[in-house]
């Protein structure tokens, strides 16, 4: 047990029922600054000078494990707590390690930087490329050929913006790169769901889908991050709209559940196997069948719904049919 303590390179505390510390190891003594010989049999909080380890010790007794510790020198370290027990199953104190998750961290916040970096110079050129297509049939008339590859061209450069917005997202959005905290602002969700089904109007139309906003008339103004949720509610239209045959219809709906606000959208489409549903929302998931081949898509855009949806406290779930819809 020494032999383990001193060449662990995580630091490793441990208290008795008292609070009274019992092991203090080498990797906890460079961490607090301070001597094992000078930790033992001291009480925890004289020691350690951190609330969120004394909380972790003294009220939850157990790990949270989006809980982290901002050391002294710059490292951040992920606090575990678990009960210690003698052979008689009686509880004898507590043990905490901390692992060092600074590398993590700092690969977490590169990784951040790079693909706000990435989707910058992306967007970039891809506005400039639009532009000068924008601006072909300005210098001459384009006959029907010519109509078709720019049509194709604006297509593609929509579907790169596109993914990039997706890429940077589901990047921002992700649990295990907790980069992104929602801004909580005075919204109208009546507004959002108006905006969204005005914005896909269009794609809507060219599809021949009908496209529809219904929104209850108790819904409040109330304080959400609107730019994510309305990101949200789009890919989950847009989802509608890709995945219903022409001629079919999609509604984009906003109501009150008891203490709940619901964003549904209904469509009358393709619908999902049971088997599918339960992984819907994972990222990079998509639903292969031979209807979907000429279908584009990431996998990423239910990913970040679910996200944004867990970031409010909440979540996202689908109930589908097969040949019904969604």
């Amino acid at each position: 047990l020494e032999a383990l303590l001193t060449t662990d390179l995580e630091p490793i505390i441990i208290i008795d029922t008292n609070h009274q510390i019992q092991v203090f190891n080498p990797a906890a003594e460079l961490v607090f600054n301070t001597k094992q010989q000078d930790a033992f049999g001291k009480a925890f909080d004289t020691i350690i000078d951190s609330d969120i380890l004394r909380d972790m010790m003294f009220t939850s007794k157990h790990s949270l494990n989006d809980l982290e510790f901002l050391a002294p020198d710059g490292r951040t370290f992920s606090p575990h707590v678990t009960e210690v027990h003698n052979s008689d199953g009686i509880l004898t104190g507590w043990l905490m390690v901390l692992r060092d998750v600074t590398r993590f961290k700092r690969l977490s916040e590169n990784m951040s930087d790079f693909l706000h970096t990435v989707s910058h110079d992306i967007r970039s050129p891809m506005t400039a490329a639009k532009g000068f297509v924008d601006m072909l049939t300005m210098v001459g008339p384009a006959n029907e050929k010519q109509e078709q590859f720019i049509g194709k061209i604006l297509m593609s450069i929509t579907d790169m913006t596109n993914l990039v917005e997706k890429v940077l997202d589901a990047g921002r959005l992700d649990p295990d790169m907790p980069v992104y905290e929602i801004k909580r602002e005075t919204s109208d969700p009546t507004a959002i769901v108006t905006k969204v089904v005005s914005t896909l109007s269009n794609t809507a139309e060219q599809k021949e889908i009908k496209l529809d906003a219904k929104v209850a008339d108790n819904v409040p103004i109330m304080n959400l991050d609107e730019m994510m949720i309305e990101r949200a509610l789009l890919n989950l239209v847009e989802n509608a709209i890709k995945y219903t045959p022409e001629g079919g219809e999609v509604l984009a709906e906003c109501k009150i559940d008891g203490r709940d606000l619901i964003f549904a959208v209904h469509d009358n489409g393709l619908g999902i196997a049971p088997e599918e549903q339960s992984r819907l929302f994972e990222r990079g998931e998509r639903i292969r069948r031979q209807e979907h081949k000429s279908i584009r898509g990431s996998g990423l855009g239910l990913f970040s719904v679910a996200n944004v949806a867990r970031k409010h406290g909440g979540d996202a779930w689908v109930e589908s049919e097969l040949d019904k819809g969604s």
